[in-house]
């Protein structure tokens, strides 16, 4: 039987598959705080929290910590450690701005990272530890688009079964569900023009692809489309 190395793929390589690293067990994804916008009423002990007035409460940037195990099994040497330690070095910090990372202990999600500092690294001799410190977008993103319906694929603590493509002739309702925490700013195809009220607002929707700014998807979103043709929306959750 063949033993599973969890490890991380990024910049296109896995730890240990592609690199020969093993990842120790001190791992540590950390949970972004919430950023608040808070006023204190003059005389009085009441506070005004306008950190959603623009849509959804902001997080900030979250760290994603992980202790890499640097040695040469084939020369156990100084020499080829240093090697060892300076090949992953340059793997792990040959991106500019953040890249994919995809951590095998969350299956089905990635996150958007980079290596920013706070890195160390202690030597025995001839091997030692790599300590990294990514810094990462708030949110880890489903890798499968919301309306996949791929039964084995489902994850029935965090998916919801919705329909995402719809036939429209003339006008109907439409309802759709965003199970992520975030709010979702999803692409929308149409095959004809329409007009899309959501809250309250109409929105003007052009044939073909795009994501409008401020077309966003709280948890549930009941729409009211006017056209005639075919409208699909594709977004991927986003969770803590």
């Amino acid at each position: 039987m063949t033993t599973k190395h969890y490890g991380i793929t990024y910049n296109g390589r896995h730890s240990f598959d592609d690199e020969g690293l093993l990842l120790l067990n001190e791992r540590s994804i950390g949970i972004p705080n919430k950023k608040k916008v808070t006023v204190q009423v003059p005389f009085s002990n009441d506070v005004y929290d306008f950190s959603t007035v623009y849509g959804g409460q902001l997080y900030e940037q979250r760290k994603l910590t992980y202790s890499i195990q640097i040695q040469n099994d084939i020369y156990g040497t100084k020499e080829a450690m240093n090697f060892t330690k300076t090949k992953a070095i340059n793997w792990l910090m040959g991106t500019t701005g953040y890249a994919k990372l995809v951590d095998d202990a969350y299956p089905g999600f990635y996150f958007l990272a980079e290596v920013q500092g706070n890195s160390d690294f202690k030597e025995d001799w001839s091997h030692g530890v790599l300590k990294v410190t990514f810094t990462a977008y708030p949110f880890m993103i489903s890798e499968k688009a919301e309306g996949n319906d791929i039964w084995d694929d489902i994850n029935f603590d965090l998916d919801v079964l919705q329909d995402v493509s719809f036939d429209v002739s003339d006008e109907t309702d439409v309802m759709l569900y965003n199970n992520g925490i975030a709010l979702a700013r999803p692409e929308i195809t149409a095959t004809a023009p329409f007009k899309l009220t959501l809250n309250g607002t109409e929105h003007d929707i052009s044939v073909g692809s795009r994501t409008y700014d401020y077309f966003t998807l709280d948890e549930v979103n009941e729409i009211h489309v006017k056209g005639t043709g075919r409208l699909s929306f594709n977004w991927h959750k986003e969770l803590l």
